[in-house]
């Protein structure tokens, strides 16, 4: 499949956020800028041009994230037309992830019971998925997820794309 990839980048750390999309890419996102709009980010990876959306941290609360980043997440879509192909949720497991799965299924609730249909997991820590919270989250999303391989990013990079992502554009499910 050698089409064009538009992605959302959704999470709650901006660190790790960055380093998938500056992975990816081969681009510098800022890591320590703090930022409320979405930024898009273009380039091409195996001559495919690739949009990733940057999107803002939320907050550990739904409640908590100010009424501009929840709206910034949700218009967050609009900066890769027609929309995104999928959503990238990047959760870095060597965080307590038990009191963070209510956390992500109230954002993502933000885009509609859809949106599961068109997220991918991408865990920056190669370590067991053997927590029952992150079972959950992996089973909504259709049991995908990929461990990103920072140490040997090409082939990291290629597994996203080849194996993961055209998976789900090939699905032809919209958006």
């Amino acid at each position: 499949m050698e089409q064009e990839i538009r992605a959302v980048v959704l999470g709650w750390q901006k660190s790790d956020k960055a380093s998938v999309i500056n992975s990816i890419l081969g681009d510098k996102v800022e890591l320590d800028k703090y930022f409320v709009k979405s930024v898009r980010k273009d380039g091409e990876v195996n001559g495919r041009k690739i949009s990733l959306i940057n999107t803002p941290c939320w907050w550990e609360n739904l409640q908590d994230s100010p009424e501009a980043v929840k709206q910034e997440l949700v218009c967050s879509v609009f900066l890769c037309p027609p929309g995104p192909h999928v959503f990238l949720l990047v959760i870095n497991q060597s965080l307590t992830f038990e009191e963070n799965r209510l956390t992500i299924e109230k954002h993502l609730s933000l885009f509609g019971e859809k949106i599961w249909r068109h997220t991918i997991v991408l865990l920056t820590q190669r370590v067991s998925v053997k927590s029952t919270d992150l079972q959950r989250i992996i089973q909504r999303c259709g049991e995908r997820y990929h461990v990103f391989d920072f140490e040997n990013k090409s082939v990291g990079v290629k597994d996203l794309l080849d194996l993961k992502i055209d998976d789900v554009v090939a699905a032809g499910l919209d958006w």
